[in-house]
């Protein structure tokens, strides 16, 4: 019996009448410590949050004013360019206040009393015109609170290449070799434009072996190439390479040089004829110039393919082992542009790096203006290649030389002649204009010879999309300037 009591009786652990009470209050004390904490910290938040909001007020309206004031400027700029661009423009400065009326979600004008009260905005604008600068600054505060925002152009004035110690081109004189022979002086001189060579140099070699003299000239803003006197034409500008230097370096007497020019003619009749074997020759070596800018526009007849630093301007016997980069965001080609379709007289296009037009807005360029042209000018938007950059590019008369069959429906320079075009580079690479992969394009087609990534005949980059028929409004309205915040 006493054991069975001793059994029935529950152990004191085990008894769990009376814990509802003690685990309320526990609970209660928790939730009371968890409920202070939010409380503190949502306190802080909201402190921090009352101090940090005056802050984030000032820099959104110091940087929705700059905004507006370098779109505003922009604009200004665009409607006369050469007010800001040309060489002798002057500077302009201009400080104004404004204050951000959140009902009509714009900027109100303010005046120079208001300055500095809560809310008004001072705006220093400038415009240095020897370094071709914009500057926009705004500053805004409220109560001890302020912020200042800057944002800066790109140089946007013309850059004076046809002077300094580094020109892109001049007038230069050549005399005929006969002077040790007459012993009075040359039998001739001539005056021909010729771009030089670039303040660096190098040698490099293409993946087919074949070297090269580079040289290359960088500005920044815009350049013009104009040749005097001026007038409705303007004289010649030549691309010479370095073929007279060559020969005045090799030959020191009349008959070398004799002998010498002789074997050039051979080898470029060899050439013309498709014989010649253009690497291992040790007549003349291939140069590359390059002209890099934001805008370069030609005022000038540009002839790459004669060489003229031989012969007399009439003659035009020898053509241009040279090949002409232009890297721009905007390239002109005012007048005449004279090409080759080969190694000789090359033109190439490129653009900056970092720069160039967007495809999605080539894209929204070329729907527009297709809205307005006849069914059989409609550009095939398929061809605009959205993830690229593209350049503008402006031909008038063109002519290409190099093929004694002619350039035939491939090269056809009336494919370009005064048209516009966004242009995009071959990959990692420029742009070849009417360049051919063999002299004989079409013989080279009908046996399969043509090496097709180096075939930049025009009518290939127009069917690949490399030249995207473009409008005169878009090279002339186009102009993206670039700011920089500080």
């Amino acid at each position: 019996m006493v054991n069975n009591r001793w059994v029935r009786q529950k152990s004191p652990l085990l008894n769990n009448y009376g814990i509802a009470l003690p685990l309320v209050l526990m609970l209660l004390v928790v939730f009371t410590l968890l409920g202070t904490a939010a409380y503190t910290a949502s306190q802080s938040s909201l402190k921090q949050s009352t101090r940090l909001n005056p802050d984030l007020r000032c820099k959104y309206l110091a940087r929705s004013a700059v905004d507006a004031t370098k779109e505003a400027w922009t604009a200004k700029f665009l409607a006369n360019p050469s007010k800001y661009t040309a060489i002798g423009a002057t500077d302009e400065n201009f400080t104004f206040y404004t204050r951000y009326d959140s009902g009509d979600n714009e900027f109100k004008e303010e005046t120079a009393a208001n300055a500095g009260k809560d809310g008004v905005i001072t705006t220093v604008q400038t415009f240095d015109a020897s370094e071709g600068i914009c500057t926009v600054t705004s500053t805004v505060s409220i109560g001890s609170h302020s912020a200042t925002v800057t944002a800066e152009s790109e140089k946007l004035n013309d850059a004076d290449v046809s002077a300094g110690t580094t020109p892109w081109y001049e007038c230069r004189k050549y005399e005929s070799r006969l002077t040790s022979v007459l012993g009075s002086g040359p039998l001739y001189t001539w005056d021909n434009w010729t771009i030089i060579p670039g303040p660096s140099s190098r040698e490099v070699t293409d993946k087919n072996g074949q070297e090269y003299t580079a040289t290359y000239h960088v500005t920044e803003g815009i350049v013009n190439i104009s040749t005097y006197p001026v007038n409705t034409s303007g004289l010649t500008l030549y691309a010479n390479g370095t073929l007279r230097e060559e020969i005045i370096a090799r030959t020191g007497n009349l008959v070398d040089a004799s002998l010498y020019m002789a074997n050039v003619i051979i080898f470029i009749l060899q050439a013309l004829a498709g014989n010649a074997d253009l690497l291992n020759q040790d007549l003349f070596s291939y140069s590359v110039t390059g002209l890099q800018a934001k805008h370069i526009r030609f005022n000038c007849p540009l002839n790459l393919y004669y060489n003229t630093s031989l012969l007399p301007l009439n003659a035009k016997a020898v053509p241009n082992p040279h090949s002409l980069i232009v890297c721009a965001e905007t390239i002109v080609f005012q007048q005449n542009l004279t090409i080759g379709d080969s190694a000789f007289g090359n033109l190439t296009l490129s653009i900056p790096p970092g720069t160039g037009i967007p495809g999605e807005v080539v894209h929204k360029r070329v729907v527009d203006a297709n809205a307005t042209r006849p069914a059989e000018e409609k550009v095939d938007v398929k061809k605009i290649d959205l993830n690229a950059k593209y350049g503008l590019v402006r031909f008038n008369n063109v002519v290409i030389n190099g093929s004694l069959i002619g350039n035939g429906e491939s090269n056809d320079p009336a494919l370009i002649r005064n048209k516009s075009f966004f242009f995009r580079v071959m990959g990692e690479k420029a742009l070849g204009i009417g360049t051919e992969p063999n002299t004989f394009s079409d013989i080279a087609d009908l046996f399969s010879w043509t090496a097709t990534e180096n075939d930049c005949r025009l009518k290939t980059l127009l069917d690949k999309g490399y030249l995207i028929p473009a409008t005169n409004d878009d090279v002339a309205s186009y102009y993206d300037v670039l700011f920089f915040y500080k």
